[in-house]
């Protein structure tokens, strides 16, 4: 059984950090990772957390390696520093990680479609 699991960093940002062009804070939330074995598909499995988890992909296009990142807002602590989190694939062949990019990019399209679909609505 391979070890594929996800290893999640995190990156801090204060108004002091942003006016240098860097972060205030950063380091592993779990290095070892969280395992994605023991389901009946893994990729399945990492699809999932990430979409749970509110994970972009970086790049915008597939590439082997690519990580994933929060946005910035939902982890803003009110007293003038926000957190985005990674996501880095380990263990997952190219073909595993390209099937994770594809799922995870259906589930942004579909969650921008619907909010488009409101806005129409609404209008």
């Amino acid at each position: 059984m391979r070890n594929r699991r996800l290893k999640v960093a995190f990156s801090q940002y204060n108004n002091e950090s942003i006016d240098r062009g860097d972060h205030s804070a950063d380091g592993w939330i779990d290095e070892q990772g969280v395992r994605m074995e023991g389901a009946d598909n893994a990729v399945d499995l990492a699809a999932w957390y990430l979409i749970q988890n509110g994970a972009l992909d970086m790049n915008g296009a597939f590439e082997p390696g690519n990580y994933y990142y929060t946005d910035y807002l939902p982890e803003y602590d009110g007293e003038g520093t926000c957190t985005q989190k990674q996501y880095f694939l380990e263990g997952f062949t190219k073909l595993e990680e390209k099937a994770i990019y594809e799922l995870v990019n259906a589930q942004k399209l579909l969650r921008s479609g619907v909010q488009t679909w409101r806005e129409k609505q609404a209008s």
